[in-house]
């Protein structure tokens, strides 16, 4: 070989043999391989350039030459990723040295490239030359050359697949949209191009890389790690592995799935809609922000030109291609009906009817049994307040919404046959009103200080106003001797009943979709707490069909309203959490497929009208 591509090649073997041992590692699991596989490629390479190459002047041994150092970048890379992806993990001394001397091979690599490149290797290197023309190419049987030219093929498939695969940790990658989460932006199947290199790219199971210099900023469209799966190195060994796969099989087979076999939602594509320094809050699909600044929450009217409620409503060319319309145009109607009645409700009308139902409904009982509060009898219901009586007849299941409307005849007889069932039906209806002298009840400020607390506050006394009636005319109807069919055929009870299928409908598929508690949520002294540096709060922009970091990917039986001790519940999945900057794996900057709907994120999308 000439002295440049001699020196080249011991600098490169140098460096490998140092990256080699800086591997060995004794603990028995899957990190072991780091040093057999880095020691086992090393030594074969030696062997090739040193023995085959350099000493017997082989022009096999030049192209096996030329074809390991092609592979060593990648072959290391694997290395790398198999010593960190055992029990313990590495220093980041060790990470960023290591780092380095994978970019020192890496140039290396390059140039002796290069140097092997056609028949540059020959006209610099007499030697080779000489030993080329001194050979007879021989015809290979039919067998061996379709077997050579399917090896041919497997090649360029597999450095094709490892070199997309470094392209795509570092510099940019191209994402299939699974799901509808950002419906009308991007549709299933959807083919969009994702930049990293701005976005402080990292070496799999480290944190050396690239620095970050990119900020977010609201409306930004990212890709990050989901954070509710668990991030570790071995969840990370995963993604990167079966990302491989993935290519591999030409996209047909993905191993990033959980425990239960399913495919994992990681990462996730979705939209910058908090940014540092903000505490927001969302009610009724409008998001709301506050900063320390201001101190007061006003309305986010960037979020209003992507968030997307109703798909119902969408041009037909991009309704036709969504699959699932959660809403009707008659569903959606009543979604806002439902919130508009709830924001115009007077707690103080409001008020003076729970007591009066309260009262109504110890009289009925009175009537039929003989056997009832004083106090309520005789319509002293502020007495009754004060005496403050705590009756404890249902469970939490009982109060589940769902449940507490679908039972509301059985809970009514129940109360109209058990000893205090008045008092407990007056509790239900009235203590919140002991907890109003905590909370303002003006019509000009909100109920707990904010949209959200006022708005559950609200839905929560609809519901009891609801109940309460019917509870009442099924207590009338009782008293007659009349039956549950004639009740639900007087127009005034079929319409409480058709209330309270719609207030059941929203909290239990619509709430915790339109609506979102404060967040961060305030100090326990009540100060305000906000979105810390270098994080971010990301939502879908198609709202109802997008599990964010509004959600958790579990339920649990929660109060409407924390002002109300005898509170209805609902099933929720809210638990909002932002997401540190160091997650986000890049930025979408080009929808590239299908090519009709080519174009630049926040620029091409049809909204809905």
């Amino acid at each position: 070989m000439n002295n440049k591509l001699t020196i080249l090649n011991y600098l490169a073997l140098l460096l490998g043999i140092i990256f080699s041992v800086l591997q060995i590692h004794l603990k028995a699991d899957i990190s072991m391989l780091a040093f057999i596989s880095s020691a086992v490629f090393t030594g074969a390479l030696f062997f090739v350039s040193l023995f085959l190459v350099q000493k017997n002047i082989s022009i096999t041994g030049i192209k096996a030459m030329a074809k390991m150092y092609e592979y060593a970048p990648f072959v290391y890379l694997i290395v790398f990723v198999l010593r960190r992806a055992g029990k313990e993990g590495t220093s980041q001394v060790y990470d960023i040295i290591t780092v380095l001397l994978w970019l020192a091979i890496l140039v290396l690599v390059f140039f002796i490239r290069y140097q092997l490149n056609g028949k540059r290797v020959y006209d610099l290197n007499p030697l080779f030359a000489e030993k080329l023309k001194g050979m007879t190419e021989k015809k290979l049987p039919v067998g061996l050359r379709v077997i050579r030219e399917i090896i041919g093929w497997v090649d360029a498939l597999v450095w094709a697949v490892f070199a997309v695969a470094l392209i795509n940790v570092f510099v940019f990658q191209l994402y299939e949209i699974p799901s509808e989460s950002m419906v009308p932006e991007f549709l299933v199947k959807d083919r969009v191009a994702v930049i990293k290199i701005a976005d402080g790219p990292k070496f799999p199971l480290s944190d050396v890389g690239l620095p970050r210099i990119r900020k977010y900023t609201r409306g930004d469209i990212v890709v990050f790690n989901n954070p509710h799966y668990k991030q570790d190195r071995q969840a990370e060994l995963k993604k990167f592995t079966s990302q491989l796969v993935y290519m591999f099989t030409l996209m047909k087979v993905n191993l990033n799935v959980d425990e239960n076999g399913n495919l994992k939602a990681d990462p996730l594509v979705k939209r910058v809609c908090g940014v540092p320094g903000e505490q927001l809050v969302m009610v009724d699909g409008v998001l709301y922000k506050r900063t320390s600044q201001t101190n007061t929450f006003t309305a986010v009217t960037d979020d209003a030109k992507w968030a997307e409620w109703n798909l119902a409503g969408l041009p037909l060319s991009t309704r036709e291609k969504v699959r699932d319309i959660r809403l009707l145009p008659d569903e959606y109607q009543e979604m806002l009906d439902i919130e508009n009645t709830r924001r115009n409700l007077s707690v103080t009308t409001a008020s003076t009817e729970c007591k009066d139902l309260a009262i109504q409904f110890a009289k009925i009982k009175n009537d039929i049994s003989g056997n009832s509060n004083t106090n309520l009898v005789e319509g002293n219901i502020e007495e009754f307040l004060q005496s403050n009586t705590t009756i404890n007849l249902f469970s939490s299941n009982d109060l589940y919404i769902y449940n507490f409307f679908k039972n509301f005849d059985s809970i009514t007889r129940k109360l109209l046959s058990v000893k205090d069932g008045e008092i407990w039906f007056a509790n239900f209806m009235t203590n919140w009103i002991l907890n109003s002298k905590n909370i303002s009840t003006e019509p000009s400020e909100l109920i707990g200080g904010d949209a959200y607390s006022d708005a559950m506050f609200r839905m929560n006394l609809m519901a009891k106003l609801c109940f309460g009636r019917l509870a009442v005319a099924y207590a009338e109807a009782t008293e007659k001797g009349q039956s549950i069919s004639i009740l639900s055929a007087n127009p005034v009870i079929a319409a409480e009943l058709s209330t309270a299928q719609n207030l059941t409908w929203y909290m239990s598929a619509l709430n915790d979709l339109r609506n979102m508690p404060v967040f961060p949520k305030n100090n326990k002294d009540g100060s305000a707490q906000y979105i810390p540096d270098n994080s971010y709060f990301m939502m879908g922009d198609n709202r109802f069909n997008s599990l964010d970091m509004r959600h958790s990917y579990e339920y649990k039986m929660t109060n409407i309203t924390d002002y109300d001790s005898y509170s209805l519940q609902y099933n929720s999945n809210m638990a909002p959490q932002y997401v540190n900057d160091s997650e986000i794996l890049g930025t979408t900057i080009l929808r590239i497929y299908p090519f009709n709907r080519f174009g630049v994120p926040g620029l091409t999308a049809e909204k809905s009208k």
